[in-house]
Protein backbone atom coordinates (compact mmCIF):
# COMPACT_ATOMS: atom_id res chain seq x y z
CA UNK A 1 0.00 0.00 0.00
CA UNK A 2 1.43 3.36 -1.00
CA UNK A 3 1.27 6.41 1.21
CA UNK A 4 0.59 9.78 -0.34
CA UNK A 5 2.80 12.78 0.26
CA UNK A 6 0.25 14.34 2.63
CA UNK A 7 0.20 11.25 4.81
CA UNK A 8 3.98 10.88 4.93
CA UNK A 9 4.79 14.51 5.82
CA UNK A 10 3.11 16.33 8.68
CA UNK A 11 2.20 19.80 7.41
CA UNK A 12 2.93 21.30 10.84
CA UNK A 13 6.56 20.16 10.62
CA UNK A 14 7.33 22.02 7.37
CA UNK A 15 9.42 25.17 8.06
CA UNK A 16 7.56 28.46 7.76
CA UNK A 17 8.44 30.80 4.92
CA UNK A 18 9.59 34.38 5.38
CA UNK A 19 6.19 35.61 4.24
CA UNK A 20 4.43 33.48 6.84
CA UNK A 21 6.74 34.84 9.55
CA UNK A 22 6.13 38.43 8.42
CA UNK A 23 2.36 37.92 8.61
CA UNK A 24 2.70 36.25 12.02
CA UNK A 25 4.78 39.13 13.40
CA UNK A 26 2.45 41.71 11.86
CA UNK A 27 -0.63 40.11 13.41
CA UNK A 28 1.10 39.72 16.79
CA UNK A 29 1.85 43.45 16.73
CA UNK A 30 -1.85 44.29 16.96
CA UNK A 31 -2.42 44.91 20.68
CA UNK A 32 -5.34 42.70 21.79
CA UNK A 33 -5.62 40.52 18.70
CA UNK A 34 -1.94 39.61 18.83
CA UNK A 35 -2.13 38.54 22.47
CA UNK A 36 -5.22 36.39 21.88
CA UNK A 37 -3.72 34.79 18.78
CA UNK A 38 -0.44 34.15 20.61
CA UNK A 39 -2.38 32.21 23.25
CA UNK A 40 -4.32 30.32 20.57
CA UNK A 41 -1.18 29.49 18.60
CA UNK A 42 0.80 28.56 21.72
CA UNK A 43 -1.85 26.11 22.90
CA UNK A 44 -3.23 24.91 19.56
CA UNK A 45 -2.89 21.39 18.22
CA UNK A 46 -3.01 22.13 14.50
CA UNK A 47 -0.34 24.85 14.47
CA UNK A 48 3.08 24.87 12.85
CA UNK A 49 5.62 23.71 15.42
CA UNK A 50 7.92 26.70 14.87
CA UNK A 51 5.04 29.15 15.34
CA UNK A 52 3.85 27.29 18.43
CA UNK A 53 7.22 27.38 20.19
CA UNK A 54 7.75 31.01 19.17
CA UNK A 55 4.40 31.99 20.70
CA UNK A 56 5.13 30.02 23.87
CA UNK A 57 8.48 31.79 24.22
CA UNK A 58 6.86 35.17 23.53
CA UNK A 59 4.24 34.64 26.21
CA UNK A 60 6.83 33.49 28.77
CA UNK A 61 9.05 36.47 27.96
CA UNK A 62 6.05 38.82 28.20
CA UNK A 63 5.15 37.42 31.62
CA UNK A 64 8.72 37.92 32.84
CA UNK A 65 8.75 41.52 31.58
CA UNK A 66 5.37 42.19 33.20
CA UNK A 67 6.62 40.92 36.57
CA UNK A 68 9.75 43.08 36.29
CA UNK A 69 7.63 46.14 35.42
CA UNK A 70 5.41 45.56 38.45
CA UNK A 71 8.46 45.23 40.73
CA UNK A 72 10.05 48.36 39.25
CA UNK A 73 6.80 50.33 39.57
CA UNK A 74 6.37 49.24 43.20
CA UNK A 75 9.94 50.28 44.04
CA UNK A 76 9.53 53.60 42.21
CA UNK A 77 6.23 54.32 43.96
CA UNK A 78 7.80 53.49 47.33
CA UNK A 79 10.78 55.80 46.74
CA UNK A 80 8.54 58.62 45.50
CA UNK A 81 6.22 58.19 48.50
CA UNK A 82 9.16 58.41 50.90
CA UNK A 83 10.49 61.45 49.05
CA UNK A 84 7.13 63.21 49.22
CA UNK A 85 6.78 62.41 52.92
CA UNK A 86 10.25 63.76 53.67
CA UNK A 87 9.54 66.97 51.71
CA UNK A 88 6.26 67.57 53.50
CA UNK A 89 7.94 66.93 56.87
CA UNK A 90 9.96 70.18 56.77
Amino acid sequence: METSFNEAVNVNEIPMTIGQWLVTLLVMGIPIVGFVLAIVWATGHDVNRSKKTFCQASLIFGAIVLVLYVIFFALFASVMSDAMNSISGY
